[in-house]
Parts: structure tokens; C-alpha cells; sequence
């Protein structure tokens, strides 16, 4: 999985496989793998199909909201990630959550990438013969 640095991403995870809280609220652990900070935050399942997919809206921003999902990672790199299902809407604290219930890595990247790209002016003939 991918996310921009100051973009408005589109999260696609499996939570609902593991998850067995009703309601239930997410917790977020991002872990630099460079430095090892942590970055937690809450995020709102904006899932149509909640069994298939759980679709999240992750802002990576310098305006940091850790309950809405606006959040402000510190390098450009590599990330692993842990979610936990909760019952709280506001608890920021791993221990306080119930279970785990995906992890995996992510890598953040610039907002705006280099598009590589070159003019070829060359002539190619092409004889049927």
C-alpha cells in the first residue's frame, strides 16, 4: 500500500475477517521503519461493503487530527502498520485496545512524482515483402 505525503488517501484493508466488536472503532499504528517512531491514530471505516473491505480516507498533512485521521508522518520510507479493533471512539493507547486485527507495511512517498519520459523522432520503415 501506498500514501502520498500531503494527499487525501484511499486505504483499502480486510479488518472485518478478525474484527468481533459491535460498534467497533480502529486504532492505527503506523512504526517508521527508519527511526522507529510511532505515529496512532483513529480513522472511520467508509466502507460500502464492510465484509469484503474496510476503505478508510488516511490524510497525511502538516494539520494533525489523530481522531480523524489526519495525520503527519515524519520521513518518506517505509512503514509497517498494526490495527487494532476497540470499543473506544477516542482511545489513542495500544494497550487499551482489544485485539489486533491486520498489520503489514506501507510505504509514504512525495505528493508529486517525476514522470520519466523522452521524444523519440526516429523513422522506422517497414517493407511486406
Amino acid at each position: 500500500m501506498i500514501i502520498k505525503k500531503n494527499t487525501v488517501n484511499t486505504c483499502i484493508f480486510s479488518l472485518s475477517e478478525k474484527t468481533t466488536l459491535t460498534p467497533v472503532y480502529y486504532l492505527f499504528e503506523f512504526t517508521c521503519v527508519q527511526d522507529g517512531s510511532i505515529t496512532l491514530f483513529l480513522a472511520t471505516d467508509i466502507s460500502t461493503n464492510k465484509p469484503s473491505y474496510n476503505e478508510f480516507l488516511i490524510e497525511e498533512t502538516t494539520s494533525v487530527d489523530l481522531l480523524n485521521s489526519k495525520i503527519n508522518l515524519p520521513l518518506i520510507g517505509s512503514y509497517t502498520y498494526k490495527v487494532y479493533e476497540q470499543s473506544s471512539s477516542t482511545n489513542l493507547v495500544v494497550a487499551n485496545s482489544a485485539a489486533e486485527v491486520e498489520n503489514g507495511k506501507i510505504d509514504v512517498i512525495e505528493d508529486a512524482e517525476t514522470v520519466q519520459s523522452f521524444t523519440d523522432n526516429r523513422t522506422i520503415k517497414v517493407f511486406n515483402g
